[in-house]
């Protein structure tokens, strides 16, 4: 599996690298990235948060022929969450059944969602999923999926998704029927404790973000996503902070997205920055982030963001240090 450094045209039908990371409980300076891997399988590298500059995977590696192929849906999504004390994954594989994605968890222990007695589906395309907890046993598992009407639909499943029940996120959208989802758990300055969902508009390509109980929304509006943009999530403080990449050409490489960041802490408006200090992104790779408490910016700390590199095609990370995340005006 190849991802080539070259424009965007139809990522739906275009190999994705799928991502998910999560820090990891057993090493405080530790940080684990999950991938599916040149032969279709779920694969796993460790980073370092004193050396973010080391490649994690390389893109360009030709499938083993001594390993089978695996069912992870291509294109496709991955989450992973701690969750009541276990590192968990999940992502989304091709049913037995033509055109059936079921969303599974991968880790620890392979196991199909279940919905009181049926699969949740995931909708063709993107097979997007999105997960975020509290690190304990509050967790919310957000999937796209389509209604009776083919009208494209954020779900959410309570963690840990078995004999569960799924309700609607209240999205007054039209959502981009491949839109992935970015998700985080956590407090803003004004609301209680949530789960957040971010997804991609149809008509604008712009970002909205959006609360699964009280409906707090807001857009994101000093800039659109690229078509079918990755979302990553994150909370720092009380700051929810968004990731996606821009437009291709409207960064500092005119074949290639700019990383774009977004940061409110009251979802009334966001603070937006180019991050053109990043390396470039790959046009076919997820986004993931996860927080890196530290003493810099007040004790909030910094932000350690995984993706492929345009240039070099290699899974590398990159740590933001969020300088100026407070700065600027919202919008």
């Amino acid at each position: 599996m190849s991802y080539k450094n070259e424009p965007a045209t139809d990522c739906t039908k275009s190999p994705m690298a799928a991502l998910a990371s999560v820090s990891n409980p057993a090493a405080a300076e530790r940080y684990l990235v999950f991938y599916n891997d040149s032969n279709n399988q779920l694969a796993c590298a460790q980073g370092d948060t004193l050396n973010t500059s080391s490649p994690l995977y390389d893109y360009t590696s030709a499938a083993s022929a001594d390993v089978p192929a695996g069912d992870m849906a291509n294109p496709s999504s991955l989450a992973a969450v701690l969750f009541d004390s276990m590192v968990c994954v999940y992502g989304v594989f091709n049913g037995t059944r033509a055109g059936e994605l079921l969303i599974c968890r991968l880790s620890p222990g392979f196991d199909v969602l279940n919905l009181a007695g049926s699969p949740p589906l995931a909708a063709t395309g993107s097979s997007s999923i999105a997960a975020c907890s509290n690190g304990l046993e509050k967790g919310t598992l957000f999937y796209l999926t389509k209604d009776t009407k083919q009208i494209s639909q954020v779900y959410a499943i309570t963690l840990p998704g078995t004999q569960a029940t799924s309700s609607r996120v209240p999205i007054d959208l039209m959502i981009n029927p491949t839109s992935y989802l970015g998700s985080a758990y956590g407090t803003l300055a004004t609301q209680p404790a949530n789960s957040y969902v971010a997804v991609q508009a149809a008509e604008d390509d712009n970002i909205y973000v959006f609360s699964r109980h009280s409906e707090v929304s807001c857009p994101i509006q000093q800039s659109p996503g690229m078509d079918n943009t990755p979302i990553a999530c994150v909370f720092v403080g009380k700051h929810l902070v968004v990731y996606f990449f821009g437009p291709i050409g409207t960064g500092r490489q005119p074949n290639a997205p700019p990383l774009c960041r977004a940061v409110s802490d009251d979802l009334k408006g966001f603070v937006f920055n180019h991050l053109d200090e990043a390396p470039t992104p790959n046009s076919f790779t997820q986004l993931t982030a996860i927080s890196l408490p530290g003493p810099e910016n007040n004790g909030a700390g910094t932000v350690v963001l995984s993706y492929v590199q345009a240039t070099s095609n290699q899974l590398v990370s990159w740590e933001d240090s969020l300088e100026g995340f407070r700065d600027g005006k919202k919008l």
